[in-house]
């Protein structure tokens, strides 16, 4: 079975040494991980258009240019529409595998593990590219009202997902975990939790979920953030 992730050096800190760690993760049980990134994207015919009406939907409903990691948000998923040959995950770097074994079945729908959050999902290149069509679609038809919102500070893929929950959740092809965190196939990392510790099959090592144990854990609390994400997972991993 295969897993994907979207890499772009946007200027973040350890984002090589996440990558690695990620695809060893995965590989040690049993998937293929496989790392796109823009080129995978910019070859797909739809490219050019995507990317101009992203650029004109953000500076409409933020009045700020977006921003290149903005960008990368997006531009994977069409990466993902371009490249991807059968059902198959994709994750964020920083979704790290613990314990998930390669033998898994996956519905024949656009699936987010995360509720909102779509740092962890799966389906087929003909989905993702709905998914992208959808992106500009319904923001533009909700352009009025996401104005009115005032999102701060960015409208990234989360923020379309968060602000057009209702109307995204509803479409024909797609499916949100939204059970109860403990439920779901992925967690939050949340450091000494046993629970966390002994259970989880795959983690996200978010930047909230370090900052979370940075605020909780006095002896962690002068790590540097970008480094104690690196050693936390590989913590984890052992």
């Amino acid at each position: 079975m295969k897993i994907y992730t979207y890499y772009e050096d946007i200027n973040f800190k350890v984002q090589n040494p996440l990558v690695n760690i990620w695809k060893k993760s995965w590989e040690n049980q049993g998937f293929e991980a496989i790392v796109l990134g823009r080129a995978d994207a910019e070859e797909h015919d739809f490219y050019g258009e995507f990317v101009s009406r992203l650029e004109k939907l953000h500076l409409d409903i933020i009045e700020k240019p977006i921003q290149p990691y903005g960008m990368s948000c997006y531009l994977r998923w069409l990466a993902y529409a371009n490249t991807l040959d059968s059902n198959s995950f994709v994750s964020d770097y920083d979704v790290i595998n613990v314990k998930l074994p390669s033998n898994q079945s996956l519905p024949n729908r656009l699936m987010f593990y995360d509720n909102c959050c779509p740092c962890f999902a799966s389906g087929t290149s003909k989905l993702f590219m709905q998914f992208c069509f959808d992106i500009l679609n319904i923001s533009e038809r909700n352009l009025i009202d996401l104005k009115n919102k005032k999102i701060e500070p960015w409208y990234h893929d989360q923020e379309f997902i968060v602000n057009n929950e209702n109307e995204f959740k509803n479409l024909d092809y797609v499916t949100m975990d939204n059970r109860d965190p403990m439920q779901r196939l992925i967690q939050q990392y949340e450091h000494k939790n046993p629970f966390i510790e002994n259970n989880s099959k795959v983690l996200h090592f978010s930047h909230g979920s370090i900052g979370h144990a940075k605020e909780n854990f006095p002896e962690l609390k002068d790590e540097n953030s970008d480094e104690l994400r690196v050693s936390l997972i590989n913590d984890a991993l052992k």
